[in-house]
């Protein structure tokens, strides 16, 4: 069943921190390449009042999902070498220079924030992106991939207790996949409200560090069952963002979907059936005299 997600819009500028390292163990694990953009920037709303040739869009009104992607396909082209998307949008990421303010970040990437909104069909006028739509755009973007990378794809509904944060720490550990989470408030009843995306940034312990499109780092838990038997995801440290939000009062989070794939580089060591050697040149002959009045002489 396709549900329509609507965002509440939020203003706060968040900073990126310095000194995120490379290092990947079991403990800590981020993708210090991923660019933290804000769906709420005023860069951002102007471009795509732009691009789409509509005045009448002065703000966010709901652009959390393609926002929260393009994140993840940055950060995924970024860090590798050797993948490239097919579109042109998509695949200069690689040369934007990424600021420590969220909202310049968007208006930097607002071409490539379009187009994924653009393939994801989302309603910029009103806001929203259907569920279905988000996850065929992500399989389209991923089969987009070229280069000489290894690469693989997953998209499923949380509905399962084995989703957990030890999951989504072997999803990334190492691989440093382009990971979209879809979580979804709701009330006492169970019953869903609103629902938002999020960018999976890495994890730090037990915890899963959250890029948020609302321009805010933080990490999170995943409890064993949520609404409706979705695992529960909790605000453990940092920035307070939506997920906090939603768990404000009789309300809480759940964690209702997923959609991710990875690229890994392949190696370009001699041997291993994947590289050759170019063959040197064959030396140059040498000339026959009598060969050079004859070829040579009118």
């Amino acid at each position: 069943m396709n549900v329509f997600t609507k965002i509440l819009t939020a203003t706060t500028t968040c900073f990126l921190l310095s000194g995120q390292t490379l290092a990947c163990d079991g403990s800590f694990c981020v993708n210090p390449e991923m660019p933290l953009l804000s769906q709420s920037s005023t860069r951002l709303a102007s471009a795509i009042s732009r691009l789409e040739r509509d005045s009448s869009i002065r703000k966010d009104t709901g652009w959390c999902v393609p926002v929260a992607a393009t994140m993840s396909f940055a950060g995924s082209l970024k860090k590798s070498k050797n993948m490239s998307y097919s579109n042109y949008k998509l695949n200069n990421m690689r040369n934007h220079n990424v600021s420590w303010n969220s909202h310049i970040n968007a208006g930097t990437f607002s071409d490539s924030i379009h187009y994924v909104g653009e393939l994801m069909r989302t309603n910029w006028r009103r806001g929203g992106t259907y569920t279905s739509r988000s996850n065929s755009a992500y399989k389209s973007i991923y089969n987009s991939i070229r280069g000489n990378v290894t690469k693989k794809y997953i998209s499923k509904t949380t509905k399962h207790s084995s989703y957990n944060s030890n999951y989504f720490k072997n999803l990334f550990r190492g691989k440093f996949p382009a990971a979209t989470l879809t979580i979804y408030k709701t009330d006492r009843r169970r019953k869903f409200l609103s629902g938002h995306a999020i960018a999976l940034h890495g994890y730090e312990g037990s915890t899963l560090k959250i890029f948020d499109p609302w321009g805010r780092i933080y990490n999170v838990g995943i409890g064993s069952t949520g609404s409706r038997s979705y695992p529960k995801i909790s605000h453990v440290k940092g920035t307070k963002g939506a997920v906090e939000y939603y768990n404000r009062g009789s309300n809480y989070a759940s964690l209702k979907s997923f959609a991710s794939f990875h690229v890994l580089d392949k190696a370009t060591s001699p041997g291993n059936n994947r590289y050759k050697r170019p063959s040197p040149p064959p030396p140059p002959s040498r000339r026959n005299p009598g060969d050079w009045r004859r070829r040579y002489i009118p």
